[in-house]
């Protein structure tokens, strides 16, 4: 299975221009499933969200036809309204279907997101007829292992997680995207975006491709923009997880 993980340099604010950057990369490319940032169509412009969540709506649309289209899954989080407020909502698109949804449940108080965003309730997971069973998480939600384990006890081979991580905390992205892919024994892909938001918030990049031992399959710079390519074997992580059986061995209920 190939994947094609996208470090965008995101231009805030404005979703069109973003969206002839994914729609280039689709064009030029082949893989089976594509993997966007977090927010990839806005970025964080917090006080235009109510502005441009209709706009997302339409972006939406276009990339569940352009999955269609190019047939292929493409993966990532952008703003979605409802009824509650507005959400950062990362959907998944399987040749034109939308087989995975889910609303980022961790906001990140220290940059006050819980202002602007409200947060989801269930996780992502999907059993897809092409791409196995697979989840996905959002950002901060990385900090969060429960909610990791919730989806490898559900089997999930593969977790996806875009991102928009900051430079100065890189070392524990990196740390804990190769432990989410250990101590779940699934693939980690992780997509991360490049540049700045501001004067004093430079993004990371350093997306990571990490198998269920932990290896370190592709890794991103830190200032590029690029697409990293990467081949995946999903029946790799019922493989480890028959050889080291730590889902067999662990114990839940002495856990509370």
């Amino acid at each position: 299975m190939k994947i094609g993980v996208f470090q965008m340099e995101v231009v805030t604010a404005e979703p069109f221009q973003n969206l002839e950057k994914v729609r280039h990369i689709l064009r030029t490319n082949d893989c089976q499933i594509y993997v966007l940032p977090e927010l990839w169509s806005t970025g964080f412009c917090n006080k235009q969200f109510a502005e441009l969540a209709p706009v997302c709506d339409e972006i939406e649309e276009q990339i569940a036809e352009l999955s269609r289209q190019h047939n292929c899954t493409i993966i990532g989080s952008m703003l979605k309204k409802s009824p509650a407020g507005i959400h950062n909502h990362l959907s998944s698109y399987n040749r034109g279907v939308k087989e995975l949804e889910y609303n980022k449940i961790h906001l990140f108080t220290l940059l006050r997101e819980e202002r602007y965003l409200i947060g989801g309730n269930s996780r992502g997971l999907a059993h897809s007829p092409d791409n196995g069973i697979y989840g996905a998480g959002i950002c901060y939600d990385l900090r969060f292992p429960e909610m990791f384990r919730a989806l490898a006890v559900d089997k999930a081979a593969m977790i996806f997680l875009p991102s928009q991580w900051p430079m100065e905390r890189l070392d524990h992205f990196r740390t804990l995207c190769i432990a989410r892919a250990i101590e779940n024994q699934a693939f980690f892909i992780s997509c991360n975006n490049v540049g700045r938001l501001h004067e004093k918030m430079q993004f990371a990049g350093h997306s990571l491709v990490v198998d269920p031992w932990g290896k370190v399959l592709a890794e991103g710079s830190g200032e590029q923009e690029e697409l990293l390519i990467c081949l995946v074997d999903p029946a790799k992580s019922d493989e480890v997880r028959q050889m080291i059986p730590v889902f067999r061995d662990r114990k839940p209920e002495l856990y509370q």
